[in-house]
């Protein structure tokens, strides 16, 4: 199982996502990852796709395996890591990221 190690590094505070951490994981999810997938685009993405997304993205959230950056200077989410049952992590937004072991 990958291992997060919560603390400081440059601009950017590492934490586990916690419940009062949620709106703000989701509104950085409502501001670039739902409007930048492609997906989305192609289906014209509107509000009542965004409450099935939030749902799903809460459903995550609640397992309590969300990792997540926050901007020191205005405490914004820059990137919402969920951790996978395969040893890796996905990033959310427009790009990915595989940790391994």
């Amino acid at each position: 199982m990958v291992e997060f190690i919560e603390g400081e590094w440059k601009n950017f505070v590492f934490k586990m996502a916690k419940p009062e951490d949620f709106p703000k994981v989701l509104q950085h999810m409502r501001s670039s990852f739902y409007v930048d997938e492609p997906l989305n685009k192609a289906i014209q993405y509107d509000e009542e796709d965004q409450k099935e997304m939030d749902k799903s993205i809460l459903e995550v959230l609640d397992k309590g395996i969300s990792f997540m950056a926050l901007d020191k200077t205005t405490g914004d989410v820059r990137i919402h890591i969920k951790q996978t049952l395969r040893n890796r992590c996905n990033l959310t937004g427009s790009s990915h990221v595989h940790l391994k072991k």
